[in-house]
């Protein structure tokens, strides 16, 4: 039985429009790789024509169908090298003529195991696929999935390919080097869906679209990098993943499964595409400016320690600052009559210090243990909720609402435990019921997890979280910029915000809900 999965990435500047030079090249490249003992062998997305098509017209000479000439020159050197290959190529239907942005994988009999038609696709040229095509396949090691580029920017048509059972995803990339950086997104990716992550992107310049600078990647479960290379032209990268008893991931999909509350998720149903103007359509605050703080507090004795260290975090902020988020738990105690107790502390250093404050808690020992999220505002009542995604607490699922909305001065503002803000189907729902600013109260994390929290902004929402060591403030990306994060270690991070920029919200909606939403 093998002890690893090699996987290469044919990272291929392709020449536009040259479609039989580009195939020869390939397939050369492919024999290289799996020479080199690659068991899965990924291209890069288009790889036969090149990416860059203004019309329907323009990409017409280079269609083809599937299966059809270039998967058959594939599929035979699969099942000659007997080898795994994915491969990106523009596909038409004969039935209709509709073009589609596709990748196909081929398995070691030259079988065409899975063909994916890119969502998020070219709007010039390309429809977009289907919801609930099948991008997942059985295979010795495990389940293998298949998207395409940009399907994986957005947090949830990676997370349906995870729920469908994905323990490897393949990810063919034409991503240029210009404007967002995509390595953190491909990691947070892996990181909060539990699987192997395989992105083959590509090189070269053709009709201003740069790529002589993009990296290819592979990903793992923890958010390990295992590949993150470049070249300005083609070169293969190759890596090894460890096999357990044969298999990619030994427990499968079922920590994935374990940490999901699909019925809370409900709210990412919602359409908004009709709603130009959130402020009105859900009675926001008037947009603008807030500062904002994430305040790390470390582990203290008492709840009365942690209350003195916080005050004098307090002390130590701008005074403009206008809410505040810090640690869950923030402190441990035995019943929830003495949570309420601090509680009332911390809304006397709310009024002293004019702002918002959101923690946590821990209410009772270790083997029965709640844990609690607060928020209290000058003039306004306290609040107080269950986690709803506590690993440990054994009565969430008791807990039917997973939202905490609250007005703080221009923000409508969600409050949540970092254990909620790391499932992305959470930061959806906040930001579809208007949350401008996402407070995730969190403890000790990895480097990777913070990733993952840092891309929350990508839902059109700022997000700001602490914990015992750290603190992140996320704002959302302009454009096809790269997103802004503020991130520090063992003292405060402190951003401002504007809530108009988070008003005019866009969401990835072609998804296939129902496997989101099932239990």
């Amino acid at each position: 039985m093998a002890d690893f999965l090699k996987i290469a990435l044919v990272h291929f500047a392709p020449e536009h429009r040259k479609p039989e030079e580009n195939i020869r090249t390939l397939l050369r490249l492919n024999e290289e790789a799996a020479s080199a003992g690659a068991n899965i062998i990924v291209n890069t997305e288009l790889a036969t024509t090149g990416y860059t098509f203004k019309s329907r017209k323009e990409v017409a000479p280079f269609v083809e169908e599937v299966p059809g000439p270039t998967t058959g020159a594939f599929a035979e050197t699969a099942r000659r090298l007997g080898v795994y290959i994915a491969v990106g190529l523009p596909e038409v239907t004969s039935r209709n003529g509709i073009y589609y942005n596709s990748a196909v994988l081929l398995d070691p009999e030259g079988k065409t195991a899975l063909r994916y038609r890119k969502i998020n696709t070219e709007i010039r040229w390309a429809c977009p696929g289907a919801v609930k095509q099948k991008n997942i396949l059985s295979t010795p090691w495990g389940r293998i999935g298949l998207l395409i580029c940009s399907d994986a920017y957005h947090s949830l048509i990676p997370r349906v390919t995870a729920v469908r059972g994905a323990d490897l995803v393949l990810v063919p990339a034409n991503w240029p080097t210009t404007g967002l950086d995509p390595r953190r997104i491909w990691r947070a990716r892996a990181r909060e869906n539990r699987v192997y992550l395989a992105i083959c992107n590509r090189g070269g310049f053709e009709d201003q679209l740069d790529a002589r600078l993009s990296h290819s990647g592979i990903y793992a479960p923890w958010g390990e990098v295992m590949v993150e290379e470049t070249d300005p032209e083609t070169r293969i990268f190759m890596a090894s993943l460890p096999l357990h008893k044969g298999n990619i991931r030994p427990r499968g999909a079922a920590p994935l499964k374990k940490m999901r509350r699909p019925d809370l998720y409900h709210s990412i149903y919602l359409d908004l595409r009709s709603v130009r103007d959130l402020t009105s359509f859900y009675e926001l605050p008037q947009p603008g400016p807030l500062t904002v703080a994430a305040i790390p507090v470390p582990t203290c004795g008492t709840p009365g320690e942690a209350v003195e260290l916080v005050e004098k975090r307090l002390s130590s902020l701008p005074s403009e600052v206008g809410t505040a988020v810090l640690p869950c738990p923030l402190f441990c105690v035995e019943a929830e009559s003495d949570a309420d107790f601090w509680m009332e502390h911390m809304e006397g250093l709310a009024y002293r210090f004019n702002l918002a404050l959101a923690w946590g808690a821990d209410i009772g020992s270790n083997e029965h243990a709640t844990r609690l999220l607060f928020v209290v505002r000058p003039g306004g009542s306290a609040r107080k909720r269950r986690d709803t995604h506590c690993p440990w607490d054994a009565s969430r699922h008791e807990e039917d609402d997973l939202t905490s909305l609250v007005d703080i001065g221009t923000a409508r503002v969600g409050i949540a435990s970092v254990d909620e803000a790391l499932q992305p189907e959470v930061s959806c729902v906040f930001s579809k019921l208007g949350s401008d600013l996402l407070l995730a109260c969190g403890n000790r994390l990895e480097e990777s997890d913070l990733q993952v929290l840092s891309t929350r902004a990508f839902d059109f929402s700022h997000v700001a979280a602490a914990g015992e060591d750290w603190a992140l403030v996320g704002l959302p990306p302009s454009g096809h910029d790269s997103w802004r994060v503020h991130l520090e270690r063992e003292k405060p991070a402190v951003a401002v915000i504007d809530t108009t920029e988070v008003r005019i919200k866009r969401f990835q909606d072609r998804l296939d809900i129902e496997k989101l939403l099932k239990p």
